[in-house]
């Protein structure tokens, strides 16, 4: 008999958590679960990518309309129409375990579920002590009264569970559980084009939400202090954002707009990172960056700041560790880029960095966290 399990997402609009998702409901064996996604919100470019033995249900068709905004405008009302709808969406079925698949939302919505599995997990996929972007919709006190009733929290990275047990106290089991990569799909996906290129010089590539925490206003910077030294460097962007307008009005008063490409939303990024020299990640914080992970399997090396999931996944080389300084950044491409033989020691590296995200292993974690004793 398949195990019945409910995820609990907030909506697949294309971010690392919503992609590692995916990659779960695609690798988890069809014949061993019964899988049904939540959603709050219907929408998102990797709707069209859940596979078809997943039952999606949701709460709202999107979360711009009038309708949506006056329902979250009052906590009260958002919180008995999201128990409501989610109770009507699933018609009060009852499962063999219900995952809250990440912070903020789908965990509040995750604490009037419990009732129906016996077993209830919930993953973690930042900082929560230093990357508290959920405020608006889960106190302090509020998330940590249901964490206390949470019976497994799977944490991305050790500095996630580090962070999380720093300000809470639970009996809940913790467990590392890694992003699940698919590196032969990576590898594969990596050669399906060539991208254009700006000039025949170094290249800079970066991948992600333009979004305040994700710093990319800094790599702007550096490339400016480059080319003002005489480089020739490129640098691609990979990602949509609020913070898209601001970026490139940067890059214009920087002077550099020429050699700074916004590609916008990239759905395969991957010959993009593949034909880089150096992948750099400026973020002020992350859980896990998926994209590391993606930079190593393709064999390019990776420049980052000091965040969580880096460090453990650079711990066998193929990439330095920065502080968040435009300067300092510049520093460390100028000397990657005046020392061939350091690039290419890193490229070298990266071969044995990938081999940590072995696909086999990490489903079999998932499954174990997901299976009742």
């Amino acid at each position: 008999m398949k195990q019945s399990v409910l995820f609990i997402q907030e909506s697949m609009d294309g971010g690392g958590a919503e992609h590692v998702l995916v990659s779960i409901l695609k690798h988890l064996p069809a014949d061993k679960y019964d899988i049904t996604l939540l959603l709050i919100f219907n929408t998102g470019r990797l709707l069209d990518v859940i596979p078809d033995n997943i039952k999606v249900k949701y709460l709202f068709q999107d979360n711009k309309s009038l309708y949506t905004r006056l329902i979250f405008h009052s906590k009260y009302t958002r919180n008995r129409v999201l128990r409501h709808r989610a109770l009507k969406a699933i018609g009060n079925k009852s499962f063999d375990v219900v995952v809250s698949f990440m912070e903020g939302l789908p965990l509040l919505l995750h604490a009037d579920l419990m009732h129906l599995a016996s077993l209830n997990c919930s993953w973690i996929h930042c900082n929560i002590k230093t990357h508290y972007w959920y405020e608006r919709f889960l106190s302090r006190r509020e998330e940590k009264e249901i964490y206390q009733k949470i019976d497994r929290i799977a944490f991305v990275s050790i500095g996630a569970k580090e962070a999380f047990e720093s300000i809470y106290q639970t009996a809940a089991d913790k467990v590392v559980i890694g992003n699940l990569q698919d590196s032969d799909e990576i590898v594969k996906k990596g050669v399906e084009y060539t991208p254009e290129k700006a000039s025949e010089g170094f290249r800079l590539v970066t991948v992600g939400r333009l979004v305040e925490v994700k710093r990319q206003e800094l790599l702007l910077e550096a490339v400016s202090i480059l080319k003002k030294q005489g480089y020739d460097i490129s640098l691609d962007i990979l990602g949509v954002g609020p913070r898209e307008k601001e970026l490139k009005d940067l890059a214009i008063s920087l002077g550099i707009e020429k050699y700074a490409n916004f590609r916008g939303f990239v759905s395969n990024p991957y010959p993009y990172i593949k034909n880089a020299d150096l992948f750099c990640l400026t973020s002020e914080s992350e859980g896990y960056p998926m994209v590391v992970a993606e930079a190593l399997i393709t064999g390019t090396p990776v420049l980052s700041t000091r965040v969580n999931g880096v460090t453990e996944m650079l711990s066998r080389g193929g990439g330095i560790m920065m502080e968040g300084q435009a300067e300092v950044i510049a520093g460390e491409i100028k000397e990657i880029i005046d020392n061939p033989q350091k690039l290419k020691k890193l490229k070298e590296e990266t071969r044995q960095s990938a081999e940590q995200f072995d696909l086999k292993a990490t489903v079999g974690r998932i499954e174990a966290f997901i299976t009742p004793q």
